[in-house]
This record gives structure tokens, sequence and C-alpha cells, in this order.
């Protein structure tokens, strides 16, 4: 399972997600001996791009106060003086709302069936 900290930009995740289908697409190219490969490629970016979707999908379900500090704290990689400044909050807020919204999403990734 990908941690969110794994995450730096959510610019990244939507870009990754279409760089992984560029990617799939150019592996599709690949031929010969290179296919048992390129299978074994294609399942791991396919899974890779599938957990994307998913943290990007319960990031969106918490509320925005959290879901807006874990953006730029994990994945627009802000320090938290600069995240603070940029949610107009103040840091101690800005760490409580961090430690809750990992903890809510600690909590929904538990009730997850095992894959």
């Amino acid at each position: 399972m990908m941690s969110l900290e794994s995450c730096r930009n959510i610019n990244r995740w939507r870009l990754y997600g279409v760089s992984l289908d560029f990617e799939m697409t150019l592996l599709d190219d690949i031929e010969g001996d290179n296919g048992k490969y390129r299978n074994a490629l294609k399942l791991q970016l396919s899974q890779v791009s599938a957990e994307i979707r998913r943290m990007d999908f319960y990031i969106n379900l918490l509320s925005e106060e959290y879901s807006a500090v874990l953006k730029a704290i994990y994945i627009d990689g802000m320090s938290h003086m600069r995240a603070a400044a940029v949610l107009f909050i103040d840091r101690r807020t800005l760490v409580r709302r961090k430690e809750h919204g990992l903890k809510s999403l600690a909590e929904m990734y538990s009730r997850l069936p095992a894959q």
C-alpha cells in the first residue's frame, strides 16, 4: 500500500496517471522475448495508478479543512510554515488538522478489504 508520505505532489499524481498511461502504451510496442517483462511492468504500473487514484479519492472525502492541509504538506510539498501562510491559519492549527486528517485517512484505509 502506498503511504501518503511517499506522494509529494498532486500535480505529479495527476500527471503521473497520464505518464503511466503513456508508459503502458509504449510497453505495448515491446515484442518478442521481452513480452513477459512488458506484462509484468504493465501490471505494476496499473497497480500504482490504481493506488494513486484511490489515495486521491480518500483525501477528497475528508472535509476541506483537513484535505487542504494534507494536500499542501504532502502533495504540494510545502513546509508547515508555508502551508499555514497559504491557508491563512496558525501553524498549531495546521499541525492539529494534519494529525486529524492522517488519522482519518488511516481509519478509512483500515476499513478496506485486504487485497
